[in-house]
């Protein structure tokens, strides 16, 4: 890929998000100067990162691990206000075309830094408006459990408002994410999309063979949020019993009657990349039902692996399939939708390895190499435009 400018990235993520994967791909290009992270080095090595690229303050990485073990909340707080200060006090400016990329919630003070000394200050938002999120999230709990359940605004929610006024950019990864913000007037100028690639390196399955049981994989943590209760209901109401469902995510304690339902597996443990790469091997399609999605990088690795998706109109990565041809896009909460998809792939198993073949042709275009690349486009652009 040819570079219009000597352009350098810096980037400051809190979490591990897709950073490291974007980090990786723009060290291959020349383009990477630093990442700031809490992440100990040892716990990059599985990107190709020289570790001259890579300034971390592990403690902080533990202050916020255990801040979560204990339901510490300050900790937590503490650990990205510290991390914010810390980033904005060693900064250094390495070239001219300097762009410099924030987390949401973690980079207010390094953002003003930056821009201070040059850089094009950029916010990375991996999910909707703040706002709009966490609307939708209330909204969704207070359903599921039957009362009204009230916001709790924290220091990070207030941050990543100013940070989004802060910006020279905000970079979102969807249509999904870019009209949230436009509803709460931000000028499309001010977004800039690029769609993500997959985080997990998991297999190209050129040429797959169907497995001998209709098997329906679903990942996703956040019971909530990924709307792993209407996928389940869906699943019940199929009552397919010479199918399975797969489901990697946690069952809150109010919905444990859902592990009773038949022929499904609830994988709550973590388990390794080669592991999770052995069950889309497994699967036959794969479901991700989400309320609220940016993007969703465990699709384009269930592409990988040649496999037909379903996915709601609130998953981003519904941007990058054609309903119909590489899997199908319903819409949220629909558990008859849901089960109507997943009943037409089982009925029809040569749809099934048609689609999964468009899939995995599709998600070609969307490797953490394409992905960094499609981002020194926009850096490009940007430059551009502020020269």
């Amino acid at each position: 890929m040819n570079l219009e400018k000597d352009i350098k990235s810096t980037i400051a993520v809190h979490a591990k998000n897709h950073a490291f994967r974007l980090g990786e791909g723009l060290s291959k290009l020349g383009v990477l100067d630093k990442i700031y992270t809490i992440y100990p080095k040892f716990k990059v090595s599985d990107y190709d990162i020289p570790a001259k690229e890579i300034k971390s303050i592990r403690v902080l990485g533990a202050l916020k691990y255990l801040g979560r073990r204990l339901k510490f909340r300050f900790l937590e707080d503490f650990a990205s206000e510290f991390f914010d200060g810390w980033v904005s006090m060693i900064l250094k400016k390495p070239s001219k075309n300097w762009i410099f990329t924030g987390y949401s919630g973690y980079c207010e003070k390094s953002l003003i830094k930056a821009k201070k000394m040059g850089a094009v200050i950029l916010v990375e938002r991996a999910c909707p408006h703040i706002d709009d999120q966490e609307e939708i999230m209330l909204e969704e709990k207070s359903l599921l459990l039957g009362k009204k359940i009230l916001p709790k605004k924290n220091k990070v929610y207030e941050r990543m408002k100013r940070e989004y006024d802060v910006a020279d950019y905000i970079v979102v990864p969807s249509e999904y994410s870019l009209k949230s913000f436009v509803k709460r007037g931000f000028p499309e100028s001010k977004l800039l999309l690029t769609h993500l690639s997959n985080e997990k390196n998991i297999t190209f399955r050129e040429n797959k063979v169907l497995p001998k049981q209709f098997t329906v994989l679903c990942v996703g943590g956040h019971f909530y949020r990924k709307g792993i209760f209407y996928l389940l209901k869906a699943w019940e109401k199929l009552g397919l019993a010479d199918a399975k469902l797969i489901v990697k995510t946690e069952i809150p304690n109010e919905f444990q009657e859902l592990y009773k339902i038949p022929n499904t597996e609830i994988i709550s443990e973590r388990i390794s990349d080669k592991e999770m790469d052995e069950l889309y091997g497994r699967a036959t399609i794969f479901v991700l039902p989400s309320i609220d999605e940016g993007f969703g990088m465990v699709v384009v690795e269930a592409m990988r692996a040649a496999l037909p998706v379903v996915l709601t109109e609130n998953v981003g990565a519904a941007d990058i399939i054609k309903n119909g041809e590489e899997g199908f896009v319903v819409p949220i909460r629909n558990i008859d939708a849901l089960a109507d998809k997943i009943n037409f792939f089982y009925r029809s198993p040569e749809e099934v390895k048609k689609m999964g073949d468009r899939a995995l042709v599709t998600s070609k275009n969307y490797t953490p190499k394409r992905y960094a690349e499609r981002v020194v486009e926009v850096y490009n652009k940007i430059l551009n435009n502020n020269s």
